[in-house]
């Protein structure tokens, strides 16, 4: 299928995206057994209403009928914005961009289960997300790097390869991919270098 759109720079893009079949779709939507939506979580959500900018979105779309059992407005979750500095830092942003983009694969019980890769923002052990951790079966997706993170490192860091990787069975996510968005690989990069290495700190 061919897309065009403009993006906020007013710059026009186009591709041909290909759908994914019935079977790759639960590749992804597949979470513990259950076929299930991508993206519109309350985290997700929780942001300005574009249509009158006075009120945040989740509050409007349940005043207006469409949303049933919204978080309270003191325990509603909000994520960065990855192309908002001023929404969180660089590792807030790119830990929300994997959120909303890697985790509902790479999860305790997403597909991805088995790379032991946990990219969700609430996870907090960097070696779960990726910090020194060996690829499990990366193959050529590894790009012939060690770990999925070298802190400081993103020219050998696997996580960067595969966001920067065009070729099949190394770009992620593997399906219904054929662009590469360099304004969250940017952000990315930029957390890989600012991040510290826990092993540079064990040995001051």
């Amino acid at each position: 299928m061919d897309v065009s759109w403009t993006d906020a720079s007013g710059r026009e893009h186009h591709n041909h995206y290909q759908i994914p079949n019935a079977n790759q779709c639960i590749s992804c939507h597949g979470q513990d057994g259950k076929f299930v939506p991508l993206g519109p979580t309350a985290a997700n959500l929780n942001r300005r209403y574009a249509a009158t900018d006075e009120q945040d979105q989740l509050t409007a779309w349940a005043a207006h009928g469409h949303l049933t059992g919204i978080p309270s407005v003191q325990s509603r979750p909000e994520l960065p914005r990855y192309d908002d500095p001023h929404s969180g830092t660089v590792a807030a942003r790119a830990r929300a961009w994997m959120d909303v983009n890697c985790a509902h694969c790479h999860n305790p019980l997403g597909s991805a289960r088995t790379s032991g890769l946990d990219l969700r923002i609430t996870q907090s052990d960097p070696a779960r997300y990726g910090v020194y951790k060996s690829p499990v079966a990366a193959g050529s997706g590894s790009g012939g790097r060690r770990y999925d993170i070298v802190p400081g490192k993103p020219d050998e860091s696997i996580l960067m390869f595969r966001l920067e990787s065009e070729e099949p069975g190394a770009r992620m996510p593997n399906l219904a991919r054929n662009l590469i968005h360099q304004e969250s690989n940017d952000l990315i990069r930029e957390w890989i270098l600012q991040m510290q290495d826990p092993q540079s700190a064990a040995g001051d």
